[in-house]
């Protein structure tokens, strides 16, 4: 398989022109359907000719906030439970990471333009990118002085033995070096518009092999990207009301292809007229998939293609007989006019419905007047009661069609707050049963488009951040074991999801919090009458739990119930802590006289040997005595 590396520059950039062509004739005819839905639903140009009911405008204003409409959080857990410290950790630190940078970023913007562009034109797309931000600072470098004895002047050098010049304070001599140093890393997450991305030749998303995104960069956005070749880049886009006099470089622009090339792991960088590569790139993020953007949100999916289908061309042809019974309407309600005719010998009558409220005007012919029968025999009226049965009739049937398509797009399912009183609470709770039924599965296509968003959020925490960063971001202490699991490409002790993005029922809510309770009172009463052992009780309750939209500090709680038992059974009591101590201090005095009594009994034989060494002495003296008291005798 030929790789960049096996391509001429300008070989490279042909290879890719011609991939580029081919992904946009493939997508053409959905691309300019695309364009036309964005215009009616803008009400834009010649899309509207006349009076118009805009159903396009209303079913996706609609939709998107049953869809997308509470900020989504992050529910980033260890995959087994508890018992694992480092994974714990870990899984705070990417949870509040991530919610740092939902709340300081325009998140919700990127994923409601997303579902609206899903919404008109059968996909949606968001990429993320990672943005460090670095400062020049400057460091003090200690110098050394370098000169011998037979050099005139002082020279002074640096840890690398290369000559500086020198300046001087309290320590000594130093070199002041400008360098720069990272302050700031963030992910930020960006919305891509429809005609802004192609895509490899696949069947589904796993087949995709590459992905390129369009970007339109003024001169000094390409050189500050790509150096002295963004300098020599032409620029080839004329931006709408330029002005002819001002350089090329300030008002053109060039259109730049960044594309994420998965069998090579880089990323290239193609101009519009230029014949190379502005950049080739190594994996820069060194995700686990490669592309940075999750699975492109679709409308409506197929098995054997990646086309996007517009959900508005579902229901197109009901839309446009829509547009044509509300011009009818238009044409049939201008027509009901209070238009007639009157009899020329009474001029004035011309002028009757000009004058105001409670005005009357002379009659200059009354007998004639009343002769021929007052305003019945002087004025007539041209019918309009015909005209007003037709336009009742095209009042019903429009509403007929804008039902039709409330049923084909599935609007009729969602309440709209208003109810008919005649019915009763059983069967308003089934009605907004099945609106949920059909419903949630769409939502629940956004919430696991939003969960994958967060997932590539979380890669790039692991994979990039410095510690320093996250331990700024989350005020929590990252140690090495947590950066080691972090940065372990194939860890699956942490897992990351989201919590519902779509503001809940209150009543629901509540009537779930309330049927948690009681069912959790009730197997509390029964665990704590015996019938059910502690540790086997926790472990149904967390199960049960778990089936409750309950909180992650509940559940946790939960799970940390079996270690502090087993805790509170290795620990001693109180009352068992104070015999130990009692005991303890018995022994510490029986040892104390064991000690004292050893030590007399020493002394006490010292003295005996003492006092038997004295007697000896005596008893010799005594002994030495008699010898010479009979030596003396004998000489006597």
């Amino acid at each position: 398989m030929n790789t960049e590396d096996d391509y001429a520059p300008d070989e490279t950039v042909q290879r890719w022109r011609h991939e580029l062509d081919l992904a946009s004739k493939r997508e053409q005819k959905w691309r300019k359907t695309a364009e036309k839905i964005e215009k009616r639903y803008r009400n834009d140009g010649d899309i509207s000719k006349g009076k118009t009911f805009n159903i396009l405008w209303a079913n996706t204003e609609t939709l998107r906030p049953a869809l997308y409409s509470n900020t989504a959080k992050p529910d980033v857990r260890r995959r087994f439970g508890a018992g694992d410290a480092s994974a714990r950790g870990g899984s705070m630190i990417i949870e509040r990471a991530i919610e740092a940078m939902v709340d300081n970023s325009e998140f919700d913007i990127s994923v409601e333009r997303t579902v609206q562009d899903m919404l008109l034109t059968g996909r949606g797309i968001t990429r993320v990118h990672y943005r460090p931000k670095y400062e020049m600072m400057s460091s003090r470098m200690t110098l050394t002085e370098a000169n011998s004895d037979t050099e005139p002047f002082l020279r002074y050098t640096d840890e690398n033995g290369e000559e500086q010049e020198p300046e001087f304070d309290e320590e000594g001599a130093f070199f002041a070096m400008d360098e720069e140093v990272l302050v700031d890393e963030t992910v930020e997450v960006e919305f891509i518009p429809y005609d802004q991305v192609r895509f490899g030749p696949a069947r589904q998303w796993s087949e995709v092999q590459w992905v390129a995104f369009e970007t339109i960069q003024t001169r000094e956005d390409l050189t500050e990207n790509f150096g002295d070749k963004g300098k020599k880049a032409p620029m080839t886009i004329l931006p709408d009301g330029y002005d002819p006099e001002l350089p090329d470089d300030i008002v053109k622009r060039c259109r730049v292809w960044e594309i994420w090339d998965k069998r090579t792991r880089r990323v290239i960088f193609i101009g519009e007229g230029y014949d190379e590569p502005l950049d080739v790139r190594d994996d820069p993020l060194n995700l686990k998939d490669f592309f940075p953007m999750p699975r492109p949100l679709y409308s409506i999916e197929t098995d054997r293609t990646m086309l996007p289908v517009p959900e508005f061309e579902l229901y197109k042809d009901q839309a446009d007989e829509l547009n044509d019974i509300t011009g009818r309407i238009n044409h049939l309600v201008n027509m009901l006019k209070v238009r007639g005719v009157y009899d020329a010998a009474n001029e004035e009558l011309g002028n009757i419905f000009k004058t105001r409220e409670g005005t009357m005007i002379p009659a200059h012919n009354w007998a004639a007047f009343s002769e021929k029968g007052g305003f019945r025999g002087s004025i007539d009226f041209i019918p309009i009661e015909g005209t007003a049965q037709v336009l009742v009739g095209m009042y019903q049937e429009r509403t007929r069609l804008i039902q039709s398509i409330f049923e084909l797009t599935g609007i009729s399912d969602i309440q709209r707050g208003s109810s008919d009183p005649r019915e009763t609470k059983g069967a308003q709770m089934l009605k907004a049963q099945f609106s949920s039924l059909r419903l949630m599965p769409r939502q629940k296509k956004v919430q696991r488009f939003v969960r994958d968003i967060f997932r590539l959020m979380a890669e790039v925490i692991g994979e990039i951040f410095s510690p320093e960063t996250m331990s700024k971001m989350t005020g929590l202490p990252v140690t090495p074991e947590i950066l080691d699991l972090l940065r372990d490409d194939d860890s699956y002790q942490i897992e990351v999801e989201t919590d519902s993005t779509v503001i809940a029922d209150e009543a629901a809510d509540k009537a779930a919090v309330a049927e948690y309770l009681q069912a959790v009172g009730g197997f509390m009463q029964l665990t704590a009458q015996g019938g059910i052992p502690r540790d086997v009780s926790l472990k149904i309750l967390l199960w049960a739990s778990k089936r409750f939209k309950v909180s992650r500090e509940i559940e946790d709680l939960i799970e940390q119930q079996p270690q502090e038992q087993q805790q509170e059974q290795q620990a001693p009591s109180k009352e068992q802590i104070n015999i130990i101590e009692l005991q303890q201090k018995n022994q510490i005095d029986q040892q104390k006289m064991a000690v004292e009594s050893a030590r007399l009994d020493q002394e006490h034989k010292l003295k005996w040997a003492e006092l038997e060494l004295e007697q000896r002495e005596l008893d010799q003296k005594k002994q030495e005595m008699l010898l010479k008291a009979q030596v003396g005798f004998s000489r006597a």
